[in-house]
């Protein structure tokens, strides 16, 4: 999968006249003994370092939601602590 150039919306939100945040991803996968779920997803901008974490608990997930696919470039199936933009 070709990794997206454009920041979610398709611009930067730090500065709506750049056409491009080269954004990297990384995925976290935690459970609790009690059942409880959370997948989390750290997203950053290597330009301009704007951070973002989506999490999501199994206990308020909307119908439809994919907590394992990230919201930027919707790569899924990834490990826990997986960086899919790192450089190898």
């Amino acid at each position: 999968m070709n990794r997206p150039a454009k920041a979610r919306g398709g611009r930067c939100p730090r500065d709506a006249q750049r056409d491009s945040c080269p954004m990297q991803c990384r995925y976290n996968h935690f459970e609790s003994p009690h059942g409880l779920v959370i997948d989390s997803w750290d997203l950053k901008c290597l330009d301009c370092g704007i951070r973002e974490t989506v999490a999501y608990r199994s206990e308020e997930l909307e119908n439809g939601s994919v907590p394992t696919r990230c919201p930027f470039c919707e790569l899924d199936g990834l490990c826990s602590g997986t960086n899919p933009c790192q450089p190898n």
